[in-house]
């Protein structure tokens, strides 16, 4: 009877709670490992994404300069020729709060969440024109 007990143990097939206990501890340190990771790739992929509209909207404008279509360089004149080039304005992908700034001297285009600190130049806010 005891050689009848031991035998129908040994038949029944599944991981033991020790044995689960072991994968989910180990899924638990490669998440909190890989996390971060991830969430610092998102924040590199949302700043080279606005980096690359930043030069789109800077080439659009530069090339307006060069036929002569730009002669003052305005944030609602900027934001006229973007919509008409390629159809709205991008919207920045680091948050709520930040927007493409244009340096009236220079047709730089930086994206920020403030105004682009420079003393030699001025920087205006690519937007709509508030009054139409």
């Amino acid at each position: 009877m005891l050689m009848r007990l031991k035998k129908s143990n040994k038949s029944k097939k599944g991981y033991t709670l020790t044995e689960l206990i072991v994968v989910v501890a180990i899924l638990g340190v490669l998440a909190a490992v890989a996390t971060p990771l991830v969430i610092g790739q998102i924040s590199t992929a949302r700043k080279n994404a606005d980096a690359a509209n930043a030069r789109t909207i800077e080439n659009i404008i530069r090339i307006a300069i060069a036929k002569g279509e730009l002669v003052q360089i305005t944030g609602e004149r900027a934001y006229e020729l973007v919509t008409s080039s390629i159809g709205e304005l991008p919207v920045p992908q680091q948050g709520e709060d930040y927007t493409f700034y244009v340096n009236v001297e220079t047709a730089q285009v930086k994206c920020a969440n403030t105004v682009p600190d420079d003393d030699a130049t001025e920087w205006v806010e690519i937007k709509e024109n508030q009054g139409n």
